[in-house]
């Protein structure tokens, strides 16, 4: 069941939403001290801000934001946890024009199948909603650290071992709100199984 957390106004119109497993505080704050970067080489993401990204669903009418909390209420009760492994740092996209550089994730089979379901929910909702389409390309989770600037003049920190890990224990609906600090706000938020994972 999602939170009692207040959806947008529907005077304001879209939204810009997207699905996330959120970062438990110790962890952003390990991730934020972890990779020295200063300003005037890169945005660097706020510790509330970090995620792991399952899908993102662009801008949103009220009405089919209504449609996915509703959805993810139906869907909610099979949706398995697991643990996220942020393994080391690399940058995306790969190549001499990066945009950021973030923390490569592993996650258990549990997040797969979780995701799966969400991939197959947003597909169904889709055939009334064509904006809450599933993205096509392949999963890469990460938690983005920081976006890079153009002129840099800094070596990017790759490779970084990092060795840190949390249960994912609910997946949310996150809502961006730009010229603020942090840059994003949750919506509502699902409970995830606390099955045993591989």
């Amino acid at each position: 069941m999602q939170d009692s957390v207040p959806t947008p106004d529907a005077r304001h119109g879209a939204t810009r939403v997207f699905l996330a497993l959120g970062v438990p505080e110790h962890i952003a704050a390990s991730l934020a001290s972890a990779v020295p970067v200063t300003p005037d080489a890169a945005r660097i993401v706020h510790p509330a801000d970090m995620h792991v990204t399952l899908h993102f669903l662009g801008d949103q009418t009220p009405e089919a934001l209504s449609a996915l909390m509703a959805g993810l209420d139906r869907c909610a009760t099979s949706l398995p946890g697991g643990t996220v492994r942020l393994d080391r740092t690399f940058a995306l996209p790969s190549g001499n024009h990066p945009r950021l550089v973030a923390a490569e994730a592993s996650v258990s089979r549990g997040l797969h199948v979780m995701r799966e379901h969400l991939t197959d929910m947003l597909a169904t909702l889709s055939r009334q909603w064509p904006g809450l389409t599933p993205e096509s390309r392949p999963w890469r989770p990460h938690v983005t650290l920081y976006w890079l600037k153009r002129r840099r003049h800094h070596p990017l920190p790759l490779d970084l071992p990092l060795g840190l890990a949390f249960d994912a224990r609910a997946v949310g609906l996150y809502a961006s709100q730009p010229g603020q600090v942090p840059r994003y706000r949750m919506l509502a938020s699902w409970p995830l199984r606390c099955d045993e994972d591989d």
